[in-house]
C-alpha cells in the first residue's frame, strides 16, 4: 500500500500494473479504484485543512482585529496546502491516463 503513494509518473504506475500481473480488465479496474481512493482521500483531507485554516484565519482576525498580521502567518500554510490539492488532482488525472495507456498496451478494453 505504501508503494502506491510513491508512484509519481505514468511509467511507474504502468510498471506497478505489470508487476502485479494484471491482464484482466476487472482486476485493472479494481487496482485503479484502490489507487484513486488513496489519492481522492488525500485530496479531500487537504481541502478540509485548507478551509479549516481559512475559517480559523477569519475568526482570529475578527477577534484580534489585525487582518494583515494573521494573513502573513496563515497565507503560506494555505498556499502550501492548496498546492498539495492541485498535485493530487494532477495525480488523479495521471492515474486515469496511465490506466488507459496500460490497457492499450496489453490490448484490453479500457477499465
Amino acid at each position: 500500500m505504501l508503494k502506491l503513494l510513491t508512484i509519481t509518473d505514468e511509467r511507474s504506475l504502468i510498471g506497478h500494473y505489470k508487476s502485479q500481473g494484471l491482464k484482466d480488465s476487472d482486476a485493472i479496474y479494481s487496482e485503479k479504484q484502490t489507487i484513486l481512493k488513496i489519492h481522492k482521500t488525500k485530496k479531500m483531507s487537504n481541502w478540509v485543512l485548507f478551509w479549516m485554516f481559512f475559517v480559523v484565519y477569519l475568526i482570529m482576525s475578527l477577534l484580534i482585529g489585525n487582518f494583515l498580521t494573521l494573513l502573513i502567518v496563515t497565507a503560506p500554510v494555505m498556499v502550501f496546502i492548496y498546492t498539495r490539492v492541485r498535485k493530487n488532482k494532477k495525480m488523479i488525472e495521471m492515474i486515469n491516463s496511465a490506466t488507459e495507456n496500460y490497457c492499450k498496451e496489453i490490448g484490453v478494453p479500457a477499465a
